[in-house]
């Protein structure tokens, strides 16, 4: 009896390692588009800092560290070829209307938009 126990133990170990192997050989590896865009997605603010009543120095810490995570991971996927980086050069509408329209239509087109505020002499510029 003791001899069937050991081959049970033995079968469970190696089952084990199995899965264990095949979790951590199925994960992206560093560096590569799947692993940013994981990242990418993943990258947040958790639900516990937004509460009221955490000190605005908790919040500003952590909206700091989801800004650098999501530009890097943003960037890196940029550089892989994955996300394009495109320049609209805008003269005929602020800023604040155009940010406007697209927040509307944000659910239809989910984009990242960023823009800049516009500079005396200088174009507008919706990135």
């Amino acid at each position: 009896m003791t001899g069937m126990r050991k081959w049970v133990v033995a079968g469970l170990i190696v089952v084990v390692a199995i899965g264990v192997g095949t979790y951590l050989l199925s994960q992206p590896r560093r560096g590569t588009v799947e692993y940013h865009k994981r990242k990418y997605a993943e990258a947040g603010m958790p639900e516990w800092v937004l509460k009221k009543g955490v000190p605005a120095v908790l919040q500003n810490l952590y909206e700091r560290r989801f800004v650098r995570e999501f530009e890097f991971h943003r960037s890196a996927l940029i550089e892989l070829g994955y996300l394009e980086r495109r320049l609209f050069v805008v003269t005929n509408r602020t800023p604040l209307e155009i940010v406007g329209a697209l927040v509307m239509d944000a659910p239809q087109n989910p984009q990242v938009w960023e823009y800049s505020e516009p500079t005396p002499g200088v174009e507008t510029t919706l990135k």
